[in-house]
């Protein structure tokens, strides 16, 4: 494991890319911190190098209480940016595959039982853009808090892509009072999360929302 004190660059044009994380998790009192690293931005997670990924011997190689394989996934957004240079950024190879660890999440020992529509807390300093013309995908919680779908997952259904989405609301088994949107924009959607921790939520399908404005 190297450090290095540059930063991944901004991206645009993500609509589709293909990623997947490994998250190290260790034991903190009432919670669990697990740190995040992605392939995102170094390679497009291939199957052949992300599919043998044993990632609790990882973690225990690592000293950490578990691991977990987060992906592969497909980006929703279109562009994402940095808030901030990230000083000592982290890259390394986990059985030949590149990635870099990119946040640090807290997951409440609580939601542990099931993790679907349970907020969490992402450091991540980022902006997200969806594009004006972009389909997107919502979820709407009973307070009427809007969480729109980051990216889409294939953990859970291999098959699932991204032309399934626009019926993917007879599928999910939502909380009491919830519901499943679907539309166009006719602007650009930011969430900005430079300075702020983003909350974001996963349905049965592992799909991922962040909680907007």
């Amino acid at each position: 494991m190297t450090a290095r004190e540059d930063a991944p660059p901004a991206r645009t044009q993500l609509h589709g890319t293909r990623y997947g994380e490994l998250l190290f998790a260790t034991l903190e009192g009432d919670s669990i911190t697990a740190d995040v690293w992605t392939t995102f931005t170094l390679n497009d997670c291939p199957a052949a190098l992300w599919d043998p990924i044993d990632a609790a011997a990882l973690a225990t190689e690592r000293g950490a209480t578990f691991g977990l394989k987060n992906g592969p996934r497909h980006w929703l957004i279109d562009e994402l940016q940095r808030g901030s240079v990230v000083e000592d950024v982290e890259f390394a190879q986990f059985a030949g595959l590149e990635m870099v660890r990119v946040a640090s999440v807290q997951i409440d020992l609580a939601s542990l039982g099931s993790r679907e529509y349970r907020p969490n807390h992402v450091d991540r300093r980022s902006l997200f853009t969806w594009n004006a013309g972009q389909r997107v995908y919502e979820l709407v919680g009973e307070d009427g808090a809007s969480y729109v779908m980051q990216a889409y997952s294939q953990i859970v259904d291999p098959a699932l892509e991204e032309a399934d989405l626009q019926s993917l609301g007879s599928r999910l088994q939502l909380p009491e009072g919830w519901r499943y949107d679907t539309r166009v924009l006719d602007e650009n959607l930011l969430v900005d999360t430079r300075s702020v921790k983003a909350t974001v939520i996963q349905d049965e399908l592992q799909n991922s929302y962040c909680l907007r404005d």
